[in-house]
């Protein structure tokens, strides 16, 4: 009877083993398009998750809970105008500066409720869009000194625009912040239902058309219909189809540059010409449009199918989700390559992918036990 015991947990053994494998060849293959990126990437430096000085906080769900909840780590980070990484790490109320080969440099004093956005200017000074629901927005300087008195020339700079707006029928009483940039002269722009720029010395808010990317240009986009609507598949940790819908593929865009004054410089079609076979593997658009100071675009784009790749095996609730394509155009909207392949956050609402203005991007790269910035060098 123990033999037969034997004999039959073999067999459950290797028929599970046949349904895997009739399941992932029957399941959708992603294109390998590794051997067509650009540059090779590299990891800047590694951060272990953990409430250290060194380290970023990461929540993760427990394995057995019915309601785990979603993972949360690092909710965003930047690049300084020195190359230094800035990490907002949420989960431990800090925003964090390292050098590029990952010694700790400076954290924010006190603790920061929530970091849903950031950024930092030349001087160094940290922008942060913090709270739950209030979208206040917080100033640090560079050794992470908190500015309230430029918080305070902010707030009362919007709350003037938005005065004056109403006596002519428009409100921004509901504007909602969901970004910040800065241009390579100090002005400040905040990023929702509409731009608002607040000059250098932070006395004046003003509507304008755009993003920065340079000094004195600004730049936005609009999506054009697609070429195709497809279905887009999502498979789970353990290879099941999970959701599917109908998604955009092959959309181009059109790109407006303008002066600050609210002129048009030109327009451009991103990608100018025919789509390549490259492009035509990752046709589905995830992403906003990310410009350089040379004047280069960059999109994140996915395949059809996407998993969900387990990050730890006992745990099927801590996963990164396989893979995104960072394609770049150049000023022209013509298609230059393949920069980087990239497993997702964890986080469905945290920002990972940055570009400097010399076009080297970088990204969040979530691992079991830690996290690693990595770089993707202009070629």
């Amino acid at each position: 009877m123990k033999d037969w015991a034997y004999v039959r947990i073999f067999i459950m053994l290797v028929t599970s083993m046949l349904i895997v494998s009739i399941i992932a060849a029957y399941l959708p293959q992603q294109p390998d398009l590794s051997i067509h990126i650009l540059t090779k990437p590299k990891v800047l430096f590694s951060l272990q998750y953990g409430e250290g000085d060194s380290q970023v906080g990461m929540f993760i769900p427990h394995p057995a809970a019915e309601e785990a909840g979603e993972p949360m780590g690092p909710s965003d980070f930047a690049v300084g105008a020195d190359g230094c990484i800035y990490i907002g790490d949420e989960q431990n109320g800090k925003v964090k500066k390292f050098s590029r080969n990952g010694k700790l440099l400076m954290m924010t004093e006190g603790c920061i409720d929530g970091i849903s956005g950031m950024t930092v200017d030349r001087q160094g000074k940290i922008y942060i869009i913090h709270g739950a629901l209030s979208n206040e927005i917080a100033v640090y300087d560079p050794k992470g000194k908190r500015m309230p008195e430029i918080e305070k020339k902010i707030k009362n700079a919007i709350k003037r625009l938005k005065e004056k707006l109403m006596t002519i029928q428009h409100n921004l009483e509901d504007l909602d912040i969901g970004d910040l940039k800065c241009d390579s002269i100090g002005n400040l722009y905040l990023i929702g239902q509409s731009i608002i720029k607040i000059d250098t010395k932070f006395e004046r808010a003003q509507v304008v058309k755009g993003y920065p990317y340079i000094s004195n240009l600004l730049y936005s986009y609009q999506l054009l219909p697609p070429e195709r609507r497809i279905k887009s598949l999502v498979y789970d940790v353990k290879g099941s189809l999970v959701n599917y819908f109908l998604a955009n593929a092959l959309q181009r865009a059109e790109v407006t540059i303008y002066k600050f004054d609210g002129s048009v410089v030109r327009k451009l079609i991103i990608p100018k010409d025919e789509w390549s076979e490259l492009e035509k593997s990752v046709p589905i658009g995830v992403s906003d449009i990310i410009c350089d100071e040379r004047g280069h675009f960059y999109t994140l784009m996915s395949p059809i199918a996407v998993y969900h790749l387990p990050l730890r095996s006992d745990n099927p609730y801590f996963f990164v989700v396989s893979y995104y394509v960072v394609l770049e155009y150049d000023e022209e909207g013509k298609f230059v390559g393949i920069r980087a392949i990239i497993n997702g956050s964890p986080m469905p609402s945290a920002h990972w992918l940055e570009v400097d203005m010399h076009g080297n991007v970088y990204w969040l790269e979530f691992k079991s036990n830690h996290v690693d910035v990595m770089i993707a060098p202009t070629p």
